[in-house]
């Protein structure tokens, strides 16, 4: 399989019932938030659908951590999914899934969260390479640097530093 590098969004219609887990690479640098990948629900007019599919992290990350963010997402491909190809190319309100490793680590990372929808689920494996960089305190950090490892569970809400 190949890296993939850009965001990737992932739909799923209310009639879909089957997901195939997911894989994938892809290369960060340090202490810098990374979007992973995008997920929404939408009904046939590509409207968003509530609620969105829920993030249960598996096997959290060693070396960063990984969190999710709503925001307005760009409908690249579908997924998983009937009868929405038609909305590929608009904007939706959806959630991002975010890595960010500690300040200072370089090196592999691996990842695994699930996605639930309403009928279905989707495993999502992503190993990440971290190239080294430098922390700056205005790069809004997920979390401080030296916080402990995540714990599985839900997948927690993205939270920016306030000044």
């Amino acid at each position: 399989m190949k890296p993939i590098c850009a965001l990737t969004i992932v739909a799923m219609s209310a009639s879909s019932a089957i997901a195939e887990d997911m894989h994938f690479k892809t290369t960060a640098q340090a202490a810098t938030n990374v979007a992973l990948r995008g997920y929404w629900r939408a009904d046939k007019n590509c409207e968003p659908r509530e609620p969105p599919p829920a993030l249960l992290l598996d096997k959290p990350p060693e070396h960063g951590t990984v969190c999710f963010r709503r925001d307005v997402v760009k409908m690249q491909n579908v997924v998983v999914g009937e009868g929405l190809q038609h909305c590929i190319g608009r904007q939706i309100r959806g959630l991002k899934v975010v890595y960010r490793s500690k300040a200072g680590y370089s090196g592999p990372d691996e990842v695994r969260y699930t996605v639930v929808f309403p009928k279905a689920k989707q495993t999502v494996l992503v190993e990440v390479t971290v190239q080294p960089g430098e922390f700056r305190s205005n790069d809004n950090p997920v979390a401080p640097p030296d916080d402990p490892l995540q714990s599985a569970g839900p997948m927690p809400e993205c939270a920016a530093l306030v000044s």
